[in-house]
């Protein structure tokens, strides 16, 4: 099979908007292209579909990369979206025939051994796609192995399958918690503390609902619905702030086990950073 650099990529792929695509990577091109230049996007279908290398592949999409400062490490290419837009898929013609493929904060996703396509010129061309999943606004791919005879590798294209774009919050991060924040943000909504603010709210609450309550009380049996209403609402109020109490416990165990499997994602990124200067320096 045959690669035709000539054709025009598929009309279906939509123009990437540069200014929601971050990309980052420890090579450098040597072509006098940008790395936007070999991306090529297209909605996501609800189903897998295997993509035709054709159709990523044109003159216009075709960098040159080369290690910087003779960095013997695989190149890494980091991609990033900004607009909402989510990657669900990721299809690659490059001269690697050995790829890795990453998500979100570098989770592992999976390893590919790419589909030989052709060769011209001792340069040799592999095609390679995976799925993401859950769908994630960062992905990378590391080009872990190649076939060039030299320190100059090739990315024929690329092509991302992108969900639709989802509006969030732009203040709220889900990933930075500070629990000195939590802390107090529970401690003033204890409800154990008697002189606490939001318990004298529920207590006055109820004690103009016992008021209204009084006024429609007959005058002959005043005295006894009226001891029976202070019983009712002494007990109510004391299930409502039990019950309340109960819930901000809970959503302290949540917040709680969320900071710990965070932290813990922390400590692993941090230990894999180690272990890779540590082999960096032990092979200089």
């Amino acid at each position: 099979m045959e690669l035709n650099l000539n054709q025009k990529v598929d009309d279906s792929s939509l123009k990437l908007d540069t200014n929601f695509l971050q990309i980052s990577c420890n090579w450098q091109i040597n072509n006098n292209k940008q790395f936007c230049d070999t991306f090529t996007v297209k909605s996501s279908s609800l189903e897998f579909k295997k993509t035709n290398f054709e159709d990523i592949v044109s003159l216009n999409t075709c960098i040159s990369l080369q290690p910087i400062d003779s960095n013997n490490e695989p190149c890494m290419l980091d991609i990033k979206l900004t607009n909402g837009q989510k990657i669900s898929q990721i299809a690659v013609v490059s001269e690697a025939y050995v790829l890795e493929f990453f998500k979100q904060f570098g989770e592992y996703e999976t390893t590919k051994f790419a589909e030989f396509i052709d060769e011209f010129e001792d340069n040799s061309v592999y095609f390679a796609e995976t799925a993401i999943f859950p769908h994630a606004t960062e992905a990378s791919i590391k080009f872990t192995k190649t076939k060039s005879k030299n320190s100059i590798m090739w990315i024929y294209g690329i092509k991302l399958y992108l969900t639709e774009s989802i509006n969030e919050p732009k203040n709220f991060s889900t990933e930075i918690f500070n629990p000195e924040i939590i802390k107090n943000f529970l401690s003033k909504f204890s409800f154990n503390n008697e002189g606490n603010n939001t318990t004298n709210d529920v207590q006055s609450c109820y004690m103009n609902i016992l008021n209204s309550s009084k006024k429609s009380v007959h005058k002959d049996n005043g005295k006894e619905m009226i001891q029976s209403i202070d019983k009712n609402i002494t007990s109510n109020n004391i299930d409502i702030i039990t019950y309340i109490d109960k819930k901000f416990e809970d959503i302290e165990k949540k917040l709680m086990k969320r900071i710990d499997e965070m932290e813990q994602k922390t400590n692993q990124k941090l230990e894999t950073i180690l272990k890779q200067l540590e082999t960096q320096y032990s092979v200089k």
